[in-house]
């Protein structure tokens, strides 16, 4: 049964791509009446009461009600172009909340520039292209603003684990600063990719998933990280410490031995290994 009640023959491609246009375009108008609506019934209750009736009518959660207004008043009221846009069908829901989650961090008056310059083009741009371009506005017009936005995001940082279907469980970081996630993204997947170059049969992103719960665990990996440039690791057998070795004695004259030609101590990214006894997260003291 087809929606529009047409049961002919199969469509051309022509009529297809006709259809698909004239239904995101539908589709994008509704969306954008949906919005104006809500924003009209939040707007008549007092305030900190004012997504109720929303979360009501609709059987939304109070967050869920809270973001789509929210969302609605700043389409409506700071990047007005990108609004006309989703109202006229001309830009897609995606899209309208792109431009939103960019834009919203900045002066209104540079989320309204910045918006005027790129909504013509946005629908010719996917969404990943159209992010980008618009943080490059963004750094490019308000250069000064960009570490303290970055400040107030790390603030927000979280670690959430969620319930999945099947008995199963997501746990993920949010809000981190991007040297420290990638640099651990990058040993967890050291990681994984030696135990794949031993012989382990699961995929890589299988082991990558494996090996983030075993070092949060405290599960021996079982073997080194492959080697990554411009990263040392250093593992010291558990006899040697057993006799008495002082490990910051170790540790110096690593550190001393990996110093740049200019004097000054190279900077070793990775904590030293213990095998046998977890790993330390310990950096070695400059000398």
């Amino acid at each position: 049964m087809r929606i529009d009640g047409d049961e002919s023959a199969e469509p051309s491609i022509d009529i297809l791509t006709d259809r698909l246009t004239a239904r995101a375009r539908a589709a994008a108008i509704a969306y954008a009446a949906l919005l104006e609506t809500a924003v009209e019934a939040a707007d008549r209750e007092p305030v900190g009461f004012d997504t109720d009736l929303v979360a009501f009518t609709l059987a939304w959660s109070q967050s869920n009600a809270r973001w789509h207004v929210e969302f609605g008043r700043y389409l409506q009221r700071v990047i007005k172009p990108v609004w006309s846009a989703l109202c006229d069908g001309d830009l897609d829901v995606a899209r309208a909340r792109v431009f939103h989650d960019v834009l919203v961090a900045v002066d209104d008056d540079l989320a309204l520039a910045i918006a005027v310059d790129f909504v013509a083009r946005a629908p010719g741009w996917t969404t990943g292209q159209l992010r980008d371009r618009l943080r490059r506005a963004v750094l490019r017009v308000d250069p000064n603003g960009a570490a303290e936005r970055t400040a107030r995001t790390v603030e927000q940082r979280r670690l959430v684990l969620a319930a999945e279907q099947h008995s199963t469980a997501s746990m993920f970081a949010s809000c981190l600063p991007a040297a420290r996630a990638v640099a651990a993204f990058e040993r967890v997947d050291a990681f994984a990719r030696a135990r794949r170059a031993d012989g382990d049969e699961r995929t890589l992103d299988q082991l990558r998933a494996d090996t983030f719960l075993d070092l949060l665990e405290g599960v021996s990996i079982g073997t080194s990280p492959v080697h990554r440039r411009g990263v040392v690791e250093i593992s010291v057998p558990w006899s040697t410490l057993a006799r008495g070795l002082d490990p910051t004695s170790v540790q110096a004259r690593t550190w001393r031995a990996m110093e740049s030609p200019s004097g000054n101590p190279s900077q070793l990214p990775n904590p030293l290994c213990w095998p046998g006894s977890g790993r330390s997260r310990r950096r070695p003291d400059a000398i």
